[in-house]
């Protein structure tokens, strides 16, 4: 490639908590335990036992008290109003709202009920009880 090409980026589904720009502690805690249970917890950046640079993981920097996210690119800190991605690697990282915003919309989900060994979802729902109604006027069982 000698000149650039565009590129779209593939629809991929992630998973994201907002860390609000007025954040209460328990909120800030949320946010922290959520990255922790999925990449474990590290120990702040310098000598100490349990540093390591190339280590993953979150911490809680002690001079500010911001959440700090240890990647293998280096040490994110999280800002009030920054969302938290996790990507499809398991890996975490901060998001600027604005950019955010224009990169991601919402995953629209649907309700699947459970019936027996049959999924129900929105799209048979009405064909499955369309079935039973016709069951039911024969003599049936309508279930």
């Amino acid at each position: 490639m000698t000149s650039p090409q565009k590129f779209r980026k593939k629809p991929v589904e992630i998973e994201a908590m907002l860390l609000p720009a007025d954040a209460t502690p328990t909120q800030g805690m949320a946010v922290y335990q959520w990255i922790e249970s999925h990449i474990g917890s590290t120990q702040p950046a310098g000598d100490g036992p349990g540093y390591s640079p190339s280590s993953t993981g979150v911490t809680i920097d002690p001079a500010d008290g911001f959440i700090v996210i240890r990647t293998l690119e280096g040490d994110m800190k999280v800002s009030l109003g920054d969302y938290v991605i996790r990507g499809v690697r398991n890996e975490f990282y901060p998001c600027k709202p604005d950019i955010f915003a224009v990169t991601y919309e919402p995953v629209e989900t649907r309700t699947v009920l459970l019936c027996g060994n049959d999924e129900l979802d929105p799209q048979n729902i009405g064909r499955m009880v369309g079935n039973a109604v016709r069951r039911a006027r024969r003599g049936g069982d309508a279930v």
